[in-house]
């Protein structure tokens, strides 16, 4: 009987254990997944700004060549 409840406490610590890595994991997951919205939201941010950029040297340009 002994012997049996040592076997449960391992195995209940052992599910324990791999439960927190699971959560740990997930977080990180999670993280990585916000940073690359981050990411992926600051590169469309810039990508307009650099389109607008080349519209406005597009009209300048054309503003002077009409000059």
């Amino acid at each position: 009987m002994l012997t049996a409840q040592t076997a449960k406490t391992e195995l209940e610590t052992k599910l324990r254990e791999k439960e927190l890595l699971v959560e740990r994991l997930e977080r990180d997951r999670r993280w990585f997944a916000d940073r690359e919205k981050e990411e992926r939201e600051e590169k469309e941010k810039e990508r307009e700004e650099h389109d607008k950029v080349k519209v406005c040297i597009r009209s300048y340009d054309r503003f002077r060549a009409d000059i």
